[in-house]
């Protein structure tokens, strides 16, 4: 199978999800999961394209989006875990401390991300089994990314103890660690962005399973 149908089927799959989310009503957690699958969706339609358009000037600039988008739409789920938490039962997901932390966390997190994955950003070329992308030329590992995988484990976890709903534990544990032992390989592109269909499907099914408190 060429990378390029991977990718697109990929992104179809997100997309797919995506409008599995429109079917309630949408709070914090909802939109912030939907930007998340937006995100994955827009990743790999780009990297989709790679082999066909690379040389076109506008594919560079997809391309840093990518990156961009990567920094900006993962610190916030944080927020999403700790609303979906709270509606799981987890008590100590809507105290005032916790809330506050959690928003020192995602600024800190944006911050980290912006400083160390997107200012000096530079792209290159990279191939494999045919697929051609850009890359970051810096292999200096998401910090920012690692970080906010850690907290959601944490609070994923919790809302497992309580709630008996193990989901969104097992999507953020799998694509952390795939992300962890594929690191620095050539295959990792293929293993992420499949884990990160079981990451996105953890998080559709949790909004399923505590949907927003009507009005």
């Amino acid at each position: 199978m060429k990378l390029e149908l991977f990718f697109a089927a990929i992104a179809l799959i997100h997309a797919m999800l995506l409008l599995w989310t429109l079917r309630t009503r949408a709070d914090t957690a909802e939109w912030l999961v939907r930007t998340l699958l937006l995100a994955l969706m827009y990743d790999n339609i780009v990297l989709a394209f790679g082999t066909r358009e690379f040389d076109q000037a506008w594919y560079y600039s997809a391309s840093w989006l990518r990156y961009g988008m990567h920094v900006l739409v993962l610190p916030p789920l944080v927020i999403a875990a700790l609303q979906l938490a709270n509606r799981s039962g987890v008590l100590w997901a809507n105290r005032r401390l916790v809330i506050m932390a959690s928003l020192l966390f995602v600024a800190a997190g944006l911050a980290i991300g912006i400083v160390t994955e997107l200012l000096g950003l530079e792209l290159v070329r990279e191939t494999l089994f045919g697929h051609v992308r850009f890359v970051s030329a810096d292999s200096m590992p998401p910090i920012a990314t690692i970080l906010t995988n850690i907290v959601v484990l944490i609070i994923a976890a919790c809302i497992w103890r309580i709630a008996a709903w193990p989901w969104l534990f097992l999507g953020a544990l799998t694509i952390f660690l795939v992300n962890g032992v594929s690191a620095g390989m050539p295959w990792s592109i293929v293993s992420g962005n499949l884990a990160e269909v079981l990451f996105a499907a953890g998080w559709v099914l949790t909004l399923q399973r505590f949907k927003p408190v009507a009005d």
